[in-house]
């Protein structure tokens, strides 16, 4: 019989479940993996970092279905060395040419499916014209990268800015003991934030305990109808990565609602998360001529992208709202019609189509 991990009602995945595909109980979602229900596969489906421990041993063939959780390369490493099997990585995006033996990344989509459920969800409405902020952005379960952003909001724009700072919401190991990453403009953020805003508590009518996209993708609120332009605060912004004195780029980019909340809402956005996050969705049919400079997205560095964020929020704060959103206006909207239209939608299930050919032909 296979595992049932239950997760909490109204994610974009199904509940995570792993066992013998004989057992698979999502054939609906996932109609193509039907024809090898009588195989001796195992599958992990809407797998997540802290989903499994060790694998069982005596399978012809491992799948990993991710859907809204980050693979885990390190654990795919280990677990290759004890079951010396095929696995077969479904993941969004770029595996980057990871190098793991007898492990092959497939880059299966979720992303208009998440998009989909967000607008069943909350339906469509008309994206005001006025705006009340030139930023916004979320500093929950807070990490490194969302100190940096938040910070440095606050310290130039925080009286034109809608902001959320929850210092209630910390894990020591996302901030990373609050250590000094080498970069001064990166450093000193953080330690502004140390002194200035460790206490400071700004909040909205978020619920921890309802932390799950039923609750936490609606678009239709002041974060993105109100501003001209958010910051996503992703929780995973590491691209770049040393393991073992070996460097590689971590497969990606993860895109979840923080980001597709933007997009159906008609907002331009900051993706403060891992690297090419426009590329990705340009590759789709979406566009991203914001009239700025938007080319650090393309650079793996974490700290040199970062740094390069935090010189572009000095950039736009030399325009007013209306001048912002002057300027991303019509890109935004294109991309919220394009969207709502199917067409992104489209895109996507060709490419799935594509990625499944792909896996048919490598694991027959």
């Amino acid at each position: 019989m296979g595992m049932l991990l239950q997760n909490k009602g109204g994610m974009f995945e199904p509940l995570r479940w792993s066992g013998s595909i004989r057992d698979f109980p999502y054939f609906n979602e996932y109609p193509w993996l039907e024809r090898y229900k009588t195989k001796n596969y195992y599958v992990g489906a809407s797998a997540a970092w802290d989903f499994f421990q060790d694998l069982p041993i005596g399978f012809d063939a491992y799948i990993f279905i991710h859907h809204v959780e980050l693979c885990d390369p390190k654990w795919l490493k280990q677990q290759q060395k004890r079951v010396n099997t095929p696995f077969y990585v479904l993941l969004s995006g770029n595996d980057y040419n990871i190098n793991i033996p007898n492990t092959t990344f497939i880059p299966y989509t979720h992303w208009h499916y998440d998009l989909q459920k967000i607008v069943d969800w909350w339906g469509i409405q008309k994206t005001p014209d006025h705006k009340k902020y030139k930023f916004s952005a979320v500093n929950n379960r807070i990490t490194q990268a969302k100190v940096w952003i938040t910070t440095k909001l606050l310290i130039s724009s925080r009286n034109e800015s809608l902001i959320i700072n929850n210092p209630n919401w910390i894990e020591s190991k996302n901030i990373h003991n609050w250590e000094h990453c080498g970069n001064p403009i990166l450093d000193e953020l953080t330690d502004i934030f140390l002194q200035e805003f460790i206490d400071l508590e700004l909040k909205d009518e978020f619920d921890k305990d309802k932390n799950f996209q039923r609750y936490n993708s609606n678009p239709w609120q002041p974060l993105y109808t109100d501003t001209s332009i958010h910051f996503t605060n992703g929780s995973h912004h590491y691209s770049f990565m040393m393991d073992d004195y070996f460097p590689y780029t971590f497969p990606g980019p993860h895109i979840d609602e923080k980001t597709f909340k933007c997009l159906v809402a008609g907002t331009a956005f900051i993706p403060v998360a891992q690297f090419e996050i426009y590329k990705s969705l340009e590759n789709f049919g979406l566009q991203f001529d914001y009239g700025f400079n938007t080319e650090w997205d393309n650079d793996p560095g974490n700290l040199s992208r970062f740094e390069n964020i935090i010189k572009l929020i000095d950039l736009l704060n030399d325009y007013s709202k209306e001048e912002l959103y002057s300027k991303t206006k019509d890109i935004s909207i294109y991309n919220q019609q394009y969207i709502f239209d199917g067409k992104f939608y489209k895109n996507c299930e060709l490419h799935n189509e594509e990625c499944i050919e792909q896996l048919h032909q490598l694991i027959a």
